[in-house]
């Protein structure tokens, strides 16, 4: 083994304190539960900047740097917390699996040229009121490794960059100023055991203070607050570890209810080490995600005078969790995750994410019915917990073990056991380490109901280890991927598991749940499906719910050298040489800045706690189904609206839901008795909060329903206009009605110009357009060159038939091209009414003889005129929609700019679809509207950007600044576009149903100028 303990595997800490639970404690009683303890004369923080200077390797290091007389004056300066690559030092390095750096050949060892080293220097002064009492420096994390030293002494040594590292500096002190000095290492052992999917930053990454222990304090409390069998009474149990000498007589514990009033108290004489008590708490007011209710707790230290020496507050949630009867129950009830990853970060601060930005994080997750997340995929920032607590959301805490570029057990690749750090018994007791720090600091928290005990570790010996050790300390369910359906853990908790998976799971059955601890990767366009997920989780309770993939992209702000700003990715910050995963970190239900992506509405719908059934809706009744599984749907009123062709005609509300937690309850709507024929109705219900809660203001969408009532077909009226005429003119033949002509090309058999007035509206011709711009799911699957014939086929085809037909009433141009890539036929007949409307039927016919691939879309594609602005719709929307992802888009009436309709994913890919459109208008100032009406449906995108711009058949590392903004307006209407999928990114096409396979298609539409 090295001496040098970066690069010991046996060696993770020298001279740290052992871990424990996370808690502030004052020698005056702060009278609550505080977060900060800032205003405490107890506590000096040392955020802020500090002196810093980065070298090359830790051999460059000057001996003398932590000395009081060495001379820092030509160091830079860093902010604490603060990561080196966001500060001016070094550069982001985006990598998901591999290790970041140069792999040595034996496990855990680090190169000594290349591992940049960061010298932190800063000055304090202890408060004189400090004077006797032990002094401990709290480091909250710091990658990868740091040694510590104090006025030039050496003080201690920690791995684990995402646990806290404290030290008692207590014999290093002096009076008057002090020096603190940290060797901070980017690489050492531990970083084969931090190999996570981010950005690998570098630095201090959360809070560094000071804090002062009186001569008897406390050193760890463990509050167990469980629930009886029958989980009505809360039991609650308090083992505190008291070191010291003795200047304090009786331990004090006050419980209180959430209401304030004192419910339990108790003092005892004090005796040395440690202090057990408890009592149990009749018809408790149980914690939960849907009733986060917290009963303070006091605990102070009191003096032979009953005075406080030394006072802390804790916050108990009485809530049991288990694994019993082949579920994980949280209060004895089967509950379903509707859960996140999050990984902690922040587009300007990387890894350090403050106090605002957590509330945001949970505030949004709650409007989003997110109930859990996943500690994605280390122990959090402690003030995480607290507001878990208090907001209500199920933790999963998850230790800071990943060696995923090591190799990793079922995803077969590279991974080899043998020479894998999971079966070192030298490594052992460094990946204890990491699980210990995790279990201690978060034990309090009602909000952690199950334990991770790390991501993509490979599994072997030092990974079963760790399930025992927790199980011999806890009763909480523990989760580990890499077990699979070995004994060592309580849940199949595969990721990114596919319906069948999920469906042969709960054929074969199980005495465990199946709980997807990653699943639906969020990365671009994606997210679809997952209404097909919920459908079979809420069908089959041994599956439990999941962790979707992830919270927001993991993108830096950064600009461009003309100064516009946008998100980079991978790529975007390397030098050229350097490995990085591209976009990959892209992940996010919202972008990095906290703002929504389309699907994350779909998350919110699938995951809404309100279900609503109607044999027939035209009567107003309804069921109402909770979903939740401890409160009731009071808190929610009803809205309902009920629209015609998107028009509302009549509506009303109610405030009076009473259903209980999974309980039906019937409502009887006041809807008109009339409808119109020829108009399609929909009953649409919003259930908005009533009162605001943590996160969600009051008149928050919180779950939406629609319903559609049954149509009845209107008959058209006869239209008595001049016949339809036809024009030849040249190579152009012109079919005219009233005042709009459509000029069609006889050489290529496209529809080349529009004109109502004789204004033009198209552009460009109309053609058959089979191609989109690739989503990230698309390249993932290697879609882009297995569909690459369809990409631009247009240009391909020849004309072989072409005839007119003049009627009383219609005039009706048919032609059919050869498509030779495909082998194929494609027929349009077009129809022109005396209404001037030009209907489109399309037949593709595919060949007979040979399979080709399945189709990215089918529709066509055309270009309007820049005066076309604005757009207004009658189908799915407000938001962007997908044939796989449309459950939150509601039919409707919806009006926007152009620009509106698009959204800017980080790496530019399609976008911007709307799917059930029964028709869309497109018009501008001083020009002919156009409307496209479906038969009865179409989808269709608008932009200002030509998609053939986009990434086709490789990633570029473009951005939305990258494309180039056009003046026309390119559209696209579709019969059909295939789905985004969600599944993965990396091999998973979208669910069958959602696709184009090579077959026969039939399909039409029709175009309506001036209307």
């Amino acid at each position: 083994m090295s001496k040098h303990p970066w690069e010991n595997p046996t060696i993770f800490e020298q001279n740290r304190l052992p871990a424990r639970a996370h808690f502030f404690a004052f020698t005056r009683d702060p009278g609550q539960f505080v977060y900060s303890p800032w205003e405490s004369q107890d506590y000096l923080s040392l955020n802020g900047d500090w002196k810093f200077s980065l070298v090359a390797n830790p051999f460059e290091v000057d001996a003398n740097f932590a000395s009081a007389q060495f001379n820092d004056s030509d160091w830079g300066t860093i902010p604490v917390p603060g990561n080196w690559e966001l500060n001016g030092y070094s550069y982001p390095n985006y990598v998901n699996t591999l290790p970041d750096f140069e792999r040595q050949e034996e496990l855990g060892h680090i190169s000594h040229t290349n591992n940049p080293t960061g010298l932190y220097r800063t000055l304090f002064t202890l408060p004189p009121q400090w004077a006797g009492d032990e002094v401990v420096l709290y480091i909250g994390a710091v990658k990868s490794a740091v040694k510590v030293w104090l006025n030039g002494q050496d003080v201690g040594y920690s791995q684990d960059s995402k646990t806290a590292a404290e030290f008692n500096i207590t014999p290093y002190l002096k009076s008057g100023e002090n020096v603190i000095a940290l060797e901070v290492y980017r690489w050492s052992d531990g970083s084969y055991l931090e190999l996570q999917d981010m950005f690998r930053l570098n630095g201090i990454e959360r809070d560094v203070y000071l804090y002062r222990r009186p001569a008897t304090h406390i050193r760890d409390i463990h509050t167990t607050a469980t629930l009886s069998d029958d989980y009505q009474d809360g039991i609650l149990k308090v083992n505190l570890d008291i070191q010291g000498k003795r200047n304090a007589e009786s331990v004090s514990l006050t419980l209180f209810n959430p209401q304030g009033k004192t419910v339990w108290t108790k003092q005892q004489a004090l005796a040395a080490g440690e202090f057990a008590t408890g009592t149990i708490i009749n018809a408790v007011e149980r914690w939960s995600a849907e009733s986060p209710t917290l009963y303070p707790l006091r605990i102070a230290l009191l003096n032979s005078n009953g005075e406080v020496a030394q006072a802390t507050w804790l916050r108990v949630g009485f809530r049991r969790s288990e694994l019993k009867n082949g579920n994980v129950l949280v209060n004895g009830q089967p509950v379903l995750f509707k859960g996140v990853n999050r990984h902690e970060h922040d587009p300007k601060t990387g890894h350090v994410v403050d106090e605002a930005s957590m509330r945001q994080d949970m505030a949004l997750m709650k409007q989003l019915n997110i109930n859990a997340v996943r500690n994605s995929h280390y122990p959090n920032n402690p003030l995480w917990y607290a507001l878990a607590d208090e907001m209500g959301l199920y933790v999963v805490d998850e230790a800071n073990i990943e060696s995923h570029g090591i190799g990793v057990a079922n995803q077969g690749q590279f991974y080899k056991p043998e020479q894998h750090m999971v079966t070192r018994p030298e490594w052992q007791a460094a990946y204890i380490d990491r699980v210990s720090n995790m279990y201690e600091a978060s034990k309090n928290h009602a909000s952690v109901v199950i334990l991770s005990i790390g991501n993509e570790t490979g599994d072997g010996p030092n990974t079963e280890v760790l399930y025992h050790w927790l199980k011999e300390r806890t009763s909480l369910p523990v989760m580990s991927e890499q077990a699979q359906m070995k004994p060592h853990t309580d849940m199949y908790a595969q990721m990114y598991a596919s319906i069948p998976l999920m469906e042969h799971f709960v054929e074969l059955g199980s005495d465990r749940p199946m709980i997807l601890c990653e699943y639906e990767h969020a990365m671009g366009n994606s997210v679809g499906n997952l209404h097909e997920y919920w459908q079979l989780i809420r069908k089959h309770p041994s599956l439990q719910g999941g962790f979707i993939w992830d919270w927001v992209d993991q993108t830096i702000t950064t600009s461009s050298e003309d100064g516009v700003e946008y998100q980079g990715y991978g790529g975007d910050f390397e030098p050229q040489g350097v490995y990085h995963d591209g976009n990959f970190s892209a992940n996010g239900l919202l972008t990095a800045e906290r703002e929504f992506h389309p699907h994350a509405y779909e998350v919110r719908q699938v995951y809404q706690d309100v279900e609503v059934q109607a044999e027939a809706p035209e009567s107003g009744k309804i069921a109402i189904f909770n979903r939740r599984f401890f409160t009731d749907l009071s808190d929610l009123a009803l809205n309902w609206t009920l629209e015609a062709n998107g028009e509302p005609v009549a509506s009303g509300s109610l405030d009076s839901l009473t259903t209980g937690p999974r309980q039906w309850q019937n409502v009887q709507l006041g809807l008109p008795a009339e409808r119109e024929a020829g108009k399609r109705y929909y009953l649409t219900l919003r259930f908005v909060q009533k009162q605001a809660i943590a996160g969600v203001d009051t008149g928050t969408l919180m779950a939406t329903t629609q319903l559609a009532l049954s149509y009845v077909a209107a008959t058209k009226p006869v239209v008595k206009n001049a016949a339809p005429e036809v024009i030849n003119a040249g190579n152009i033949t012109v079919l005219k009605a009233t005042n709009t002509e459509y000029h069609f090309d006889s050489h290529t058999g496209w529809l080349s110009g529009l004109t109502v007035n004789g204004q033009q509206i198209l552009a460009s011709p109309m053609v058959p357009w089979f191609w989109r711009a690739p989503t990230d799911n698309d390249f993932g699957e290697g879609f882009p060159e297995k569909a690459r014939v369809w990409n631009n086929i247009h240009q391909q085809a020849s004309l072989t038939q072409w005839s007119l037909e003049e009627t009383s009433d219609a005039v009706i141009l048919q032609t059919e091209h050869q498509l030779p890539p495909v082998e194929s036929r494609y027929r349009s007949k077009y129809t022109l009414g005396s209404d001037g409307k030009l209907t489109v039927a399309v037949e593709f016919l595919a060949a007979p003889n040979h399979f080709y691939p399945e189709l990215p879309r089918l529709g066509h594609r055309l270009q309007l005129l820049p005066a076309y602005s604005d757009v207004s719709w009658f189908g799915r929307g407000p938001h962007e929609n997908y044939w796989d992802r449309k459950q939150s888009a509601l039919f409707g009436r919806y009006s926007m700019p152009v620009d509106a309709l698009s959204h800017g994913y980080v790496r530019p890919q399609e976008n911007g679809h709307r799917s059930d459109v029964y028709e869309v208008t497109f018009s501008g100032t001083n020009t002919p509207a156009v409307t496209f009406e479906g038969a009865p449906w179409i989808g269709f995108n608008a932009e200002h950007h030509d998609s053939m711009d986009y990434d086709q058949f490789e990633k570029a590392g473009l951005h939305p600044h990258d494309i180039p903004r056009q003046d026309t307006v390119y559209v696209n209407i579709d019969y059909k576009q295939r789905g985004v999928a969600g599944t993965d990114s990396w091999m998973t096409a979208p669910l069958f149903k959602y696709t184009l396979p090579w077959r026969d298609y039939l399909y039409s539409f029709t175009i309506s100028p001036g209307h």
